[in-house]
């Protein structure tokens, strides 16, 4: 980029022939497809390998969750605790970890809460070098 701006070739946004014709494929051929859903349909086939639901849990819980920071060792162990427990009570992996992100959320602003307070009542003891 020439002079902190683009200067030529194509827009931001424009799809290369590459993902047009890709689309077009999948339109034509795969109505309705998504591969989501696939991938739930194959987690829940109890003849899918452990191995591979533990694949593709992996590759859809950033489409369902963002990820977090770890607040600290303990609250990331306590989360932890909580699935296990949440998945042997419920026996779905997909309920427990919409629980973890509830209760996580729940620590966390738990937490934010605690170190705002410290730093508040912390403002009139130190002196800034």
């Amino acid at each position: 980029m020439a002079y902190g701006y683009k200067t030529g070739g194509r827009r931001k946004g424009t799809p290369n022939k590459r993902t047009n014709e890709l689309e077009r494929q999948i339109k034509k051929h795969c109505r309705g497809f998504n591969p989501v859903v696939e991938m739930i349909k194959l987690y829940q086939d109890e003849d899918t390998p452990p191995e591979l639901k533990v694949y593709l849990l992996r590759e859809i819980t950033p489409y369902l969750f963002p990820k977090r920071k770890a607040v600290n060792v303990d609250l990331q162990a306590e989360v932890d605790n909580y699935v296990v427990e949440e998945k042997k009570k419920t026996g779905s992996i997909f309920e427990a970890i919409e629980k973890q992100a509830a209760v996580f959320e729940k620590l966390e602003k738990q937490n934010k809460a605690e170190q705002a307070k410290k730093r508040t009542n912390s403002k009139g003891k130190t002196h800034d070098h």
